[in-house]
């Protein structure tokens, strides 16, 4: 019996994914680069270059609310980090303040950040936010705290520290590590905490809204050394994508060095009751991996990944219901698209 590559098997399955993608929607406004964050209720798409927001009903998309602009008066953005829907309201971190609106665009209250916090999400009656904290510029690591924050984004308590390792080496500046940093991220989902730090390996540390820690989930899991044929293979797409006059100007005398292995996962969502966790695979053939997770980390379903293969920015898309929602311009018609892959 002829043996079949993974290779060749993973362009049938990516051509399985590609017949799968249903277009939802499209959308006449004008978008630059839009970010997608839904609930059971509406659609909202954050476009940090236009420092704009629309909202969209989820049930036939009709806009309901268009705002933003540059500037630093009230409604207005200098820039937009994140965007959150809860308990139909808006929260735009757009430091250096929080500013929440309805879901038909009105203004309801903003609050100032104090010191370098930021990122706010709601829990409970309360926000989870993140602060950086003063530290020695030739350390090798970075420090990032999650900590809970009051109505007025008072500091409660800390909550997590997470460290990461700075992508240049701070004596050689001409030396850049890849990737560039350990993946740490949080989720808040049914009034829990969700916070994944790969610099602990397949790692999760679960709190209650008032801060409690519930517990830990710590997976156990194959590294992935990197190769320096990805290192250089990453350089060539980075030099593309910046220009040559750029690449010229500031990178052109960079050392580009491999860190020794990928990290657990590059990106985690949670949704239904569950954990989706992006991994880059136990082998370079074997691409980009998906692993469902329950919420106390048992594995569910392991499968490729249709959200890094297929070049989607995971990062900016929404799962919801078993599927991933994105956004995608169609070059045709020049408009932006909604769309949806069925993973779970």
């Amino acid at each position: 019996m002829k043996r079949i590559s993974l290779s060749i098997l993973f362009t049938i399955f990516t051509a399985t994914i590609l017949a799968q993608i249903e277009t939802v929607t499209a959308f006449n406004d004008l978008f630059k680069s839009p970010s997608l964050v839904m609930d059971s209720k509406v659609v909202c798409l954050w476009d940090q270059p236009l420092f704009k927001i629309r909202v969209y009903s989820r049930e036939k998309f009709k806009k309901l609310a268009d705002f933003g602009s540059r500037g630093a008066g009230p409604a207005d953005f200098i820039a937009i980090s994140s965007v959150y829907v809860f308990n139909n309201s808006i929260y735009v971190n757009a430091f250096p303040k929080l500013a929440i609106f309805s879901l038909d665009g009105h203004l309801i209250n903003e609050i100032k950040c104090t010191g370098n916090s930021g990122n706010f999400i709601p829990i409970g009656n309360n926000f989870v936010g993140t602060q950086y904290p003063p530290e020695n510029p030739n350390s090798e690591k970075t420090k990032l705290i999650y900590a809970l924050y009051d109505s007025k984004l008072k500091k409660i308590k800390d909550l997590y520290v997470a460290e990461r390792k700075r992508y240049m080496v701070p004596e050689e500046r001409k030396i850049i590590i890849y990737p560039d940093s350990d993946y740490t991220d949080a989720v808040v989902y049914n009034n829990k905490l969700i916070i994944g730090d790969t610099a602990k390996g397949f790692y999760f540390c679960i709190f209650d809204f008032n801060g409690k820690k519930l517990y830990e989930i710590n997976r156990p899991y194959t590294r992935r050394k990197i190769t320096q044929e990805e290192v250089d293979e990453d350089a060539r797409k980075f030099r593309k994508s910046i220009g040559e006059t750029r690449y010229q100007m500031y990178f052109s005398n960079v050392d580009r060095r491999a860190r020794g292995f990928y990290p657990a996962f590059d990106n985690f969502k949670v949704n239904g009751d569950k954990i989706f966790a992006f991994s880059t695979g136990k082998t370079r053939e074997s691409k980009n991996v998906l692993l469902i997770l329950d919420l106390k980390g048992k594995l569910i379903k392991e499968t490729v990944s249709p959200g890094i293969s297929l070049g989607l920015g995971i990062k900016r898309a929404y799962i919801d219901n078993g599927s991933i929602f994105f956004m995608d311009e169609n070059e045709k018609t020049e408009q932006w698209e909604l769309h949806r892959i069925k993973i779970d």
